[in-house]
């Protein structure tokens, strides 16, 4: 004789055994909000729709700023710290950024709403400035010599931002600081020289949106390795055209409660910090990559194991061609 279930538990049964996969304590909610403005800014081939915006420039560069918007939106004023915004339409401005070197910021808003937008400007030291491999002291080293079909991807960086103990915690965007993407390498000099791409700050925005979408509470991403120089990449034994001396590559991993330890968060639920939370943070950040809309952030995706001196991580870069991998 067949006996049958109540309706109630077979709806029970039902919705476990069938139920999305359970994550582990980054399931938490940590408050976390994409920071997007109504609208979008474009300079040299970037876009970025985020209330902080990060802009690398060259001295005297000049850039030109194209806003997005419905046709709604609007009208939108561009104000400087430094210089002067000139309009040539009601959505594209010109500005000439400053002859020396450091920061300064601008705000785009749109008059009728009040929404703003801050562009976080960093005028860098151009590469041309080292000498004998080093820039002001701060240790650089030498940039490997590629065979001329590789020399668009592995071109020389334009330049070298400054970072101070004034300006290391200025955010390049809205859940990402200046700081967080330093050379580890021991220096006691000061100030220290980062190379950054505005394309990885914006792909880990975006990234950092679609993992707390997915499950994955996260406040920011911790970077455990952002720009390397070249004599530290060397003194690492890391393979020779790393991404992180273009400015383009993070290792990444969630801990909200402590950011700074080297260690991800029991990301799946299953009692341990190893390397399947890697695993599994791969897996929602492959889900972003695959997307038709993401093609303007294609490059490497690959996940690690952990070792006796950190946890496992995530490597991100925006190098342009797409590769992925794991330490499998």
């Amino acid at each position: 004789m067949k006996h049958k279930l109540p309706a109630f538990f077979s709806l029970i049964l039902t919705l476990t055994l069938f139920a999305p996969p359970r994550f582990g304590t980054a399931n938490i909610s940590v408050g976390y909000t994409p920071e997007k403005a109504g609208f979008t800014v474009s300079y040299r081939g970037e876009i970025s729709p985020f209330k902080i915006t990060p802009m690398f420039v060259l001295p005297k560069e000049e850039i030109k700023l194209i806003i997005g918007a419905a046709k709604d939106r609007g009208p939108f004023v561009v104000e400087s710290v430094k210089g002067e915004w000139k309009a040539s339409s009601a959505t594209e401005w010109s500005w000439v950024a400053p002859s020396k070197a450091g920061f300064t910021s601008a705000k785009v808003t749109e008059l009728s709403s009040g929404e703003t937008m801050t562009l976080n400007i960093f005028v860098m030291i151009p590469y041309g400035k080292i000498q004998n491999g080093k820039l002001n002291g701060y240790k650089i080293g030498q940039y490997p010599k590629v065979a001329p079909s590789k020399k668009t991807v592995y071109s020389l960086p334009r330049g070298f931002i400054e970072v101070t103990s004034e300006n290391k915690h200025v955010q390049v965007s809205p859940h990402f600081t200046l700081g967080q993407f330093l050379c580890k390498q021991p220096s006691s000099k000061s100030p220290k020289y980062l190379v950054l791409r505005e394309r990885l700050v914006l792909k880990l925005e975006h990234l950092l949106e679609h993992v707390n979408r997915e499950g994955l509470a996260a406040r920011t991403f911790s970077v455990m390795s952002g720009y390397r120089t070249p004599a530290y990449n060397k003194s690492l034994g890391n393979v020779r055209l790393s991404r992180h001396m273009w400015g383009d590559a993070a290792d990444v991993y969630i801990n909200n409660n402590e950011p700074h330890s080297l260690s991800m968060e029991d990301l799946n639920g299953d009692g341990r910090e190893d390397a399947q939370d890697a695993e599994l943070l791969f897996q929602v950040m492959e889900k972003w990559n695959n997307k038709p809309a993401t093609k303007a952030f294609v490059g490497g995706l690959g996940w690690y194991k952990p070792t006796k001196s950190h946890g496992p991580f995530v490597h991100v870069d925006a190098r342009g061609t797409s590769a992925k991998w794991s330490s499998n």
